[in-house]
């Protein structure tokens, strides 16, 4: 059958037929897209609500940035500002043509969200998606290297679940 499909980089639409545009007049221009902050993009059409924890740290989910001034930037263009809530959370009505968010907290702290679209490793994106990030390494002779770029994330999770693990077998 014909068919249209739509991505961030391209549109493509095909049909085993006639393809017929019908038009007074039709013109080719240079290549353009629209971001979710234009004023003409239907933003009801194509929303996500995210909830995103802003925890002080990855090792402390539970105390979050409650109560504080932020603003949010989506690819670039400031999208809202507000306050977030009592547990520190923020909602985005997520729009699927927004690649990056940028939250600039009042105190100064500032986070780089990416949206990614696929992971190409699953287990890793469970990782980055509670907060630890991939930092790559930088060369030091002085210092022995990872054996692969995830290394650092798959170590500190190891460490924080087994802190975890330790405080439930306390008794309180």
């Amino acid at each position: 059958g014909s068919y249209i499909t739509l991505d961030p980089n391209s549109i493509e639409s095909g049909t085993a037929g006639d393809y017929n545009v019908k038009s007074a007049h039709f013109a080719y221009s240079g290549p353009a897209s629209m971001t979710a902050t234009h004023p003409d993009y239907p933003k009801s059409l194509s929303r996500q609500s995210l909830r995103i924890n802003v925890p002080q740290a990855a090792n402390a989910p539970d105390k979050g940035w409650a109560r504080m001034p932020y603003t949010l930037y989506a690819d670039g263009a400031p999208l809202q500002k507000g306050i977030l809530d009592n547990t520190g959370q923020l909602l985005i009505e997520h729009q699927v043509v927004t690649r990056q968010y940028r939250l600039e907290l009042a105190n100064g702290v500032t986070y780089q969200i990416p949206i990614p679209t696929e992971y190409d490793n699953v287990e890793q994106g469970v990782l980055a998606n509670s907060g630890l990030h991939n930092h790559r390494s930088q060369p030091d002779d002085s210092l022995s290297q990872p054996g692969s770029h995830t290394d650092h994330r798959d170590l500190y999770a190891a460490v924080l679940q087994g802190l975890n693990d330790d405080q439930e077998d306390k008794p309180q």
